[in-house]
């Protein structure tokens, strides 16, 4: 909005499905990572939000709580507004440890936990190849992915 520019998410779900049918070739990975950065809700343009761009390109959804004071209601809202909005949700990601809710947010959503990503103060890449490791075996499952 600051720069002019409105998102349009029938030139995104155009561009998506041309990156789809690669895919079918075999001219492109298996698989699309799509970050909804800042949550379901935030807007991508006056009429339309990052919930309304999972539902028109049917992505497979895998939700990100943040462990912090408010992360229950926060993950709550956001696996309602899925269920309402008919969004199949994989499963959480959760990150940060504040106080242990994982567990009991996916009891309380019915949405499976995929893993833990513990807090680190300097991420580099070592630490991220060593998160992924964990929860690699589960995303490959979500995913259908081969090895």
């Amino acid at each position: 909005r600051i720069e002019g520019k409105e998102i349009d998410l029938e030139l995104i779900q155009k561009d998506f499905n041309q990156i789809a049918q690669g895919r079918a070739n075999g001219h492109v990975p298996q698989w699309l990572v799509i970050e909804g950065a800042g949550g379901l809700l935030v807007p991508l343009n006056g009429s339309s939000f990052i919930i309304d761009l999972v539902k028109l390109l049917k992505a497979k959804l895998l939700l990100v709580s943040r462990n912090y004071l408010g992360s229950i209601n926060h993950s709550l809202l956001t696996a309602r507004a899925c269920r309402e909005m008919n969004i199949p949700v994989e499963g959480w990601i959760f990150n940060c440890q504040y106080l242990d809710y994982e567990n009991e947010i996916a009891s309380w959503t019915g949405f499976r936990k995929i893993g833990s990503i513990p807090f680190h103060a300097i991420p580099d890449r070592e630490f991220v190849a060593e998160q992924a490791k964990v929860i690699e075996p589960v995303l490959r499952q979500i995913l259908d992915v081969k090895t």
